[in-house]
């Protein structure tokens, strides 16, 4: 079974993204303003202060918000690729073993024997 990356309808999803995106925008074009010559060097106060204070901390929630459930997305592609693979092998394999007919048939149930003369004998 493949992995989903989200329940979230496409839209919803389009929706975070583009959320995502307008807050990395939004942090940069705040830096811009923030990094004016006439600000730089500059105490500022109350709420602009504030802001300047805790700017690295936007800018690292943007790039997080969207970072992580990027690298999730392709970690989870390359799982998903990973299984259909194991699932092709498998489909191949079981085919194999119905398409082998009788010689096939003999030879697993002489390793069932086997099996249950190696279980015995250990008991």
């Amino acid at each position: 079974r493949q992995y989903e990356f989200s329940l979230a309808s496409k839209g919803q999803l389009l929706a975070v993204g583009a959320l995502g995106v307008l807050n990395v925008v939004g942090a940069l074009y705040l830096g811009n303003l923030l990094s004016a010559p006439a600000l730089v060097g500059r105490d500022l106060p109350g709420l602009i202060g504030f802001v300047k204070g805790i700017y690295p901390a936007l800018v690292a929630y943007g790039v997080g918000f969207l970072g992580v459930p990027l690298a999730r997305f392709f970690k989870m592609k390359a799982d998903n690729a990973a299984i259909e693979e194991r699932n092709r092998r498998r489909a191949t394999w079981a085919f194999a073993l119905k398409k082998g007919g009788a010689a096939i048939a003999k030879k697993l149930e002489e390793a069932r024997e086997r099996r249950g003369r190696l279980q015995g004998g250990q008991q």
